[in-house]
């Protein structure tokens, strides 16, 4: 699957075929999302209305989505969250990441090391006083992973807590189909992994 926002790839994911779930993971050279869902800010930082229904406390980011089907959960102390992350040293036209995804993996889409320290703080602190501040990602029906729009230093907190993460996904039902060109458009045709996902795609989903 392919993450993209507001016409720009951020990374894309599929599997090896290789006799395993490994995964493989490319990235685009755009990081952060967050600046696109400033208007949900305080509802995720905690203010979550349980009895509320929860396409109404997140309408202004179902907005930003492209129309289809979608499907919205909401995930409260996960308790087997993995994270891949990066930083800044990232060399997008190089690097990737080969992983097997164990339980929840969340993909991060913002270097760890431009977080702000003392947004990981206030974050810290909250989490320790019993506030539950809420991620958001975004998937697809048997992706594999979540990618994270918004929430990286709260996770972070969380991680720093040793408290489960929760988080809202809102997963596409009705996703396009990529197909053996959808690499070179999002990622580059230069990148070491191009051939591979290629070979896959022509292969498996013929």
């Amino acid at each position: 699957m392919a993450l993209v926002v507001g016409g720009q790839p951020i990374a894309l994911n599929w599997s090896d075929c290789e006799g395993s779930v490994a995964q493989y993971l490319a990235r685009a050279g755009r990081t952060d999302c967050e600046s696109e869902l400033r208007s949900l800010r305080h509802t995720l930082a905690g203010h979550w209305l349980p009895e509320a229904p929860i396409s109404s406390q997140i309408y202004p980011f179902i907005e930003l989505m492209v129309p289809g089907r979608y499907e919205i959960r909401y995930v409260e102390s996960c308790s087997d969250c993995s994270y891949i992350e990066f930083d800044s040293s990232w060399d997008f036209d190089a690097k990737y990441d080969h992983y097997y995804p164990v339980g929840s993996t969340l993909v991060l889409t913002q270097a760890t090391d431009s977080l702000s320290q003392s947004q990981v703080t206030h974050y810290l602190e909250r989490i320790r006083s019993g506030y539950r501040p809420i991620a958001l990602t975004v998937a697809v029906p048997g992706g594999w992973c979540d990618f994270v729009l918004d929430g990286h230093h709260k996770l972070q907190a969380y991680k720093m807590a040793r408290v489960r993460p929760t988080f809202v996904s809102v997963c596409r039902l009705d996703s396009p189909y990529l197909n053996a060109e959808s690499f070179d458009k999002w990622i580059g045709a230069n990148h070491p992994l191009a051939s591979h996902y290629r070979k896959v795609k022509t292969k498996y989903d013929a």
